[in-house]
């Protein structure tokens, strides 16, 4: 099933003006039909809530709140109603819908209680939910455009076997239909999804508080998970903050039920089923399991890897647990096709985590002196992986740079005090370092003075930093390519390898600009934390005498995202959700903030960079950089005194993010960021 294309045409940034006018169109659009839902709730308001703030939750409602990063009152009025979903019966998504996976009328009244006994029994009416579920026939298609786009990247459901209406709970339906209304990009579905996912959240956890039963049942955390994504990217900061808390319950209850080591196999000694159907669906459930467990891990790290927060799960937890098998294996449709994929083996091999992750972390346990492997051993053999699990150890890496940049973040503070006499490493000492300039330029970027120049941190974090970049250069030319041969026609398979590209770009650039700095510089910490981030970042830029990687890596990571043919953004791309969304979002930003603070030689290596790469020379996005370099430029040597958001090099770049990220619009959380960066451009 196709979803229209209307939504991931990219306008060509040949004319700044027309492109400009097409994009402030667009957001003006977005942010009046907010106003336009805000007055729709006032018609239910009461006393009560009228004496809270009228600044609805985004993107609901257009409010101040939209300039600043993370800006959310808390007592500002709830999501109370929408309009409903009525298609007529010609509609494109219902006469090309596939009936497999439909749930049948009393599952459906199932699921109607599910999410209304929760808002009729326990809140007053003027508290209630005004909202009326689509019909069987549109929540089945919501159900299937969750099986056809969302399923693939959190594959649990083993669809050959699947019953839904036998084998998934209410509360998990509840969660696909909302993900698919998402999906569906139709009118009022976004604000519907909202409510519907508030109203699953309080009735699953209501139901787990009644029936301890539940804390166990894989499908129930599942559905936690769904919600759990659901609510960090739908764009709705509420939604958000609540994800936040979802996720301790995710977390905690896959942690107790065993992560893979339980969910895997039964007690040793147990015969093997005699018929072939009984053992693959065992197996299947078995599988079921364990990738379940990698779901939950993957978003537990989704947290170090695109929001700069901290993950709860430690590598040392999955360290016995199996990777995900080949999907060859798992889309195998009955049980005599997987026999003969099988072969002699009684089931699909799978590869230990803690092999798999070796070769990319062994170095990093070390004293961090070099990069060799502890004892001088020979590294641990890289191994053959499917895209998944190629995935799962990017995450990994990913996890690592969070680490490495909150040290940094720590020093910067404490060489930041100027009262200090504390040295900080003095009496460590370790191996001579070949990364002595690296250290310097960290030194200097986190604010050390010169008498601090023979601490040993500078060569631990400079030894840290070179460790993590072979990481990632070798995780690269291990994995950045399919093999010839290897199953990638799976939508799993595409998915997992789609989203690494712009992951280990994202890492690149994470690994070299100080993510903290960037989010204060767009106002994350308040109007008075701007002019101390610039600052940080004006060292961070002109320490070196060489281009900064990530500025280079933020500039391919742009244009790939933006072919220069038809200036079409791909389906696939759009599907990708955040993976795709916050490496955009940062690398635009990265390139803003040089722009703003790197000096001329800086600005002019950069200009040249990309002349000289035929590649991006003719992509949209070239034109666009080149302007808003050769502004600043221009500023610094005839102006000095023009601030550079006047000139137009600061709304050149953040429009040019805006204008994708509103294409990239299946998941509201890129809406939200366009319009941030669109506000912050009027700054």
């Amino acid at each position: 099933m196709a979803l229209p294309e209307s939504h991931i045409n990219i306008a060509g940034f040949e004319d700044p003006a027309q492109a400009s006018a097409s994009l402030d169109s667009r957001l003006t659009n977005f942010a009046t039909q907010r106003a336009e839902n805000s007055q729709q709730d006032q018609n239910h308001d009461t006393s009560g809530i009228s004496r809270l703030s009228r600044v609805s939750s985004p993107p609901n409602d257009a409010s101040e709140e939209d300039k600043w990063p993370f800006a959310w009152n808390p007592r500002s009025r709830p999501l109370l109603s929408c309009n409903p979903i009525i298609w007529p019966d010609d509609h494109p998504l219902l006469t090309s819908h596939n009936l497999k996976y439909d749930m049948s009328a009393s599952t459906y009244e199932k699921v109607m209680r599910c999410v209304t006994s929760i808002n009729n029994f326990h809140y007053s009416s003027d508290q209630r939910v005004q909202f009326s579920m689509p019909t069987l026939s549109v929540s089945n298609v919501f159900v299937g455009l969750f099986f056809e786009y969302f399923l693939p990247q959190m594959p649990v459901i083993h669809l050959p076997t699947v019953n839904v209406d036998k084998d998934l709970p209410p509360s998990l339906l509840a969660a696909m239909i909302v993900i698919g209304a998402i999906y569906s990009r139709e009118k009022h579905t976004r604000r519907f999804a909202i409510l519907l996912l508030d109203l699953t959240r309080r009735s699953l956890l209501s139901s787990i508080e009644l029936n301890n039963s539940l804390i166990r049942e894989p499908m129930i955390i599942y559905a936690l998970c769904l919600i759990c994504y659901t609510g960090l990217w739908c764009g709705n900061k509420r939604s958000f903050e609540l994800a936040e808390a979802v996720r301790g319950f995710m977390v905690s209850f896959c942690r107790r039920k065993g992560f893979g080591n339980i969910f895997h196999g039964g007690p040793m000694g147990n015969p093997e089923p005699p018929d072939m159907e009984t053992r693959w669906r065992k197996w299947a459930s078995e599988e079921s399991l364990k990738r379940l467990s990698w779901v939950v891990y993957t978003l537990d790290y989704q947290f170090p890897s695109l929001l700069n927060l901290p993950a709860t799960i430690s590598l040392g937890e999955l360290s016995y647990q199996e990777c995900p098998c080949d999907e060859e294996f798992w889309v195998a449709p009955n049980a005599r096709h997987w026999k003969r994929l099988l072969g002699s083996a009684s089931v699909p091999p799978s590869k230990w985590f803690s092999a798999a992750l070796g070769p990319f972390i062994v170095p990093h346990v070390g004293n961090g002196s070099t990069t060799q492997s502890i004892s001088g051993a020979e590294d641990p053999p890289v191994l053959n992986l499917n895209p998944w699990s190629r995935f799962l150890v990017l995450l990994a890496i990913h996890a690592q740079i969070y680490n490495f940049s909150q040290e940094m973040t720590l020093i910067s503070r404490i060489c930041g005090d100027e009262n200090s006499g504390y040295s900080y490493g003095a009496n460590y000492r370790i191996r001579a370092t070949e990364n002595e300039s690296v250290a310097e330029e960290i030194r200097i970027t986190l604010g050390g003075s010169a008498d601090t120049s023979e601490w040993t941190v500078w060569h631990v974090l400079a030894n840290t930093k070179h460790q993590l970049l072979s990481a990632l250069t070798s995780w690269a030319s291990a994995y950045g390519q399919i093999p010839q041969g290897h199953p990638q026609e799976s939508a799993t398979s595409v998915f997992f390898h789609s989203c690494s590209k712009p992951l280990h770009q994202l890492g690149l650039i994470l690994l070299d600009a100080p993510l903290t700095q960037l989010q204060d510089a767009i106002g994350k910490g308040g109007p008075s934390h701007i002019p101390e981030a610039m600052r940080n970042l004006s060292l961070w830029a002109n320490t070196s005498q060489q281009l900064r990687q990530s500025t280079v890596v933020s500039f391919e990571t742009i244009t790939s995202m933006a072919p220069v043919n038809n200036h079409v953004l791909s389906q696939q791309l759009s599907n990708m959700g955040p993976w795709s969304i916050i490496p955009c979002f940062i690398s635009h930003v990265v390139l803003w903030a040089f722009a703003q603070v790197a000096g001329s030689m800086q600005r002019q290596q950069l200009i040249e960079r990309i002349q000289h790469d035929e590649r991006h020379l003719r992509g949209p996005f070239s034109a666009v950089l080149h302007r808003a370099l050769n502004t600043a430029i221009s500023a610094e040597r005839g102006l000095p005194e023009v601030n550079l958001s006047q000139n137009g090099g600061q709304k050149v770049i953040f429009r040019s993010a805006a204008d994708v990220l509103t294409r990239m619009g299946t998941w509201g959380c890129s809406l939200n960021l366009a319009l941030l960066l669109y506000e912050r451009s009027k700054l």
